[in-house]
């Protein structure tokens, strides 16, 4: 990750259990991976590193299964984030305030390469062993070949839909609580030392 986007921090850890201090980032975001949190302690783990008025933002990529070899493609390699709003964990939380929404349209363009890499990008595709892979992908392809006149520069298209949420004010704890007293360390201590623009760029696996 840090070869792809050279000067920016970045560390691989769990959403639950964020290497940063308390109240030392302006926002959380998630891209298509929060439905994988465990949210009972995520959520307040977002909000424990989240500054007052810091924001956590959610996206997901949905493809537009509208038009018929979309919705093709789509039995092909699952629909599973098209059941179910995915940030309805966070719209009842007590943790966040309103949760804003937007959608934005975009196009993928597909070729032989894209259209395998995007198949073995997928939840449901990667916990399978290496046998059931290769077989998905080769189905996958399979489509892929005998579609007419091939797919190649024809573009996939997705609504990526947006959702932003306030951390609500909270008393925080400080060095005076019993819990500081007694020896315990607070958050502060591990916040990071960099300016406030700095970014940590956290990969949640």
């Amino acid at each position: 990750m840090e070869r792809e986007i050279p000067g920016v921090r970045t560390a691989e850890a769990g959403a639950e259990d964020i290497p940063l201090g308390d109240a030392s980032v302006d926002a959380v975001i998630a891209g298509q991976a929060f439905h994988w949190f465990d949210l009972d302690r995520a959520l307040p783990e977002i909000a424990r590193v989240l500054r007052p008025g810091g924001h956590v933002c959610l996206t997901w990529n949905y493809r537009n299964e509208k038009i018929p070899w979309v919705r093709r493609l789509g039995a092909l390699i699952g629909t599973q984030e098209h059941q179910q709003d995915p940030a309805q964990a966070l719209i009842f939380s007590e943790l966040f305030g309103f949760v804003e929404d937007k959608e934005f349209s975009h196009w993928q363009v597909i070729d032989r390469k894209s259209i395998q890499d995007l198949v073995l990008s997928r939840s449901n595709v990667a916990v399978l062993d290496e046998e059931g892979r290769a077989a998905k992908l080769a189905e996958v392809l399979a489509f892929y070949d005998e579609y007419g006149r091939g797919m190649d520069g024809m573009q996939l298209p997705y609504v990526t839909r947006c959702y932003r949420a306030d951390v609500l004010d909270r008393p925080r704890a400080t060095a005076t609580d019993s819990g500081a007293a007694e020896g315990g360390a607070s958050g502060d201590a591990d916040a990071p030392t960099d300016g406030p623009d700095d970014t940590l760029l956290i990969d949640f696996r």
